[in-house]
């Protein structure tokens, strides 16, 4: 729901670093250290990997998606649930409405949640920014808080700055004079990490949320998870976010599932749990980019239902002039589980080269096939506990254009 939704994302984010002193935040004075800084930057970052461009160049859509299946299983059928609807009776859409959703950064669910993997880091990035206006001073981190933690009052001034600096476009819609306890502390080891902030959103119809952070003028980090109920069940999701300033290199990986559940777990009324990964790699210096997708979930029709995967790789240069993306695509929500390939003009969304994917040239990337991949493994061998907390050893497998096809994800055990 979307009061949730405000809760327990938009509300600790805005928070987490709020001095018991208001000077530094009142107006809309916009606040500048490396915290709000590393949101633009990476907030111009992600905008660059729309692999498909409207007529108006404003990105991704459904409408400028490829054909890579004459016989109508892309663009006219109606297999899959739509992605944009958090009820238990939502409408049903086209493979290509589908795929218009993953890889489109604006795509969001009725209750305000993104759905894209460039939308999640997004999303995670905000609470850097949301940090940063908070505190209000040049040092770019909240001062520690002491083991008991600290009570924080949302303010008029507060909705201002964060509506402004961090493009929180609905922030208007929480009351003032909220109030909620954080800890913030020293990260426990400084590889990766220099804070750590914990805040416990039980009283909030919330769980309990942790993020890691980093901001310097070579790095930016993030990594944050979160623990909650959804209606009987209990649910976890990860964001991990590297970004190499040195190099332009920007990492992320978003996951989300039942927390001690596996992927044959059964939750209340036999429901199946829906389980989610994603991955995105993005080299500004070379343009190559990639966005990888594995998930699986059940469709709402009773106990039995048998648990419906889909896979993608996305590979291209988003921003190279005549720039080809590969496209590679599974899902049992289509009538066989074929391998779905195509090489797509990413100017217009038009089919280059339909049933194989772009060869490695100056203007496309050849990217990886799906059958065989980790992306099966996850879905197969998926251990909640895996990913329910992050740590300040949280880090990224993959580096490079080579391992982001093949590392594993991520894991807390």
């Amino acid at each position: 729901m979307k009061v949730r939704f405000f809760l327990t994302i938009l509300l600790p984010a805005i928070l987490i670093a709020c001095s018991s002193d208001d000077s530094n935040n009142s107006g809309n004075n916009e606040v500048v250290n490396p915290m709000t800084n590393s949101y633009g930057t990476l907030s111009s970052k992600l905008s660059r990997l729309d692999f498909i461009k409207s007529e108006s160049s404003s990105g991704v859509n459904a409408s400028a998606a490829p054909d890579l299946d004459a016989d109508g299983n892309w663009d006219s059928n109606t297999d899959f649930p739509d992605q944009a609807c958090s009820g238990g009776s939502c409408s049903m859409v086209s493979t290509k409405d589908y795929m218009g959703n993953e890889i489109d950064a604006d795509s969001r669910r009725d209750n305000g949640s993104d759905i894209s993997v460039v939308g999640r880091v997004q999303g995670a990035m905000r609470i850097m920014c949301a940090m940063g206006v908070a505190l209000g001073n040049s040092s770019g981190y909240p001062e520690n808080t002491g083991s008991e933690g600290e009570s924080f009052e949302f303010t008029p001034a507060l909705k201002a700055g964060m509506e402004s600096q961090c493009d929180f476009a609905d922030v208007n819609d929480l009351e003032d004079g909220t109030k909620m306890n954080i800890v913030i502390e020293d990260a426990e080891t400084s590889t990766n990490y220099d804070k750590k902030a914990t805040i416990d959103l039980s009283e909030l119809n919330g769980g309990t949320q942790i993020y890691y952070f980093r901001a310097s003028s070579s790095v930016v980090n993030v990594a944050t998870a979160e623990n909650y109920n959804h209606e009987g069940t209990d649910y976890t999701s990860r964001t991990v976010v590297f970004y190499d300033v040195t190099n332009d290199i920007l990492k992320g990986e978003y996951v989300s599932g039942p927390q001690s559940g596996t992927s044959d777990y059964q939750g209340p009324s036999g429901e199946e749990p829906h389980m989610s990964f994603y991955r995105l790699y993005y080299d500004e210096g070379e343009d190559n980019g990639y966005i990888l997708s594995a998930r699986g979930q059940d469709q709402n029709d009773g106990p039995g239902t048998t648990f419906h995967q889909t896979m993608f790789v996305l590979a291209g240069k988003p921003n190279t002039t005549g720039g080809l993306f590969s496209l590679s695509l599974i899902s049992n929500y289509l009538p066989t589980t074929s391998l779905y390939e195509g090489c797509v003009n990413a100017s217009d969304g038009s089919m280059n080269q339909d049933g194989a994917r772009c060869s490695d040239t100056s203007q496309s990337l050849s990217g990886g096939s799906v059958s065989g991949s980790f992306l099966e493994d996850f879905l197969d061998d998926y251990q909640g506990a895996n990913y329910s907390t992050v740590s300040a050893d949280t880090a990224l497998e993959f580096s490079n254009e080579t391992d982001v096809l093949t590392a594993d994800p991520a894991g807390e055990l």
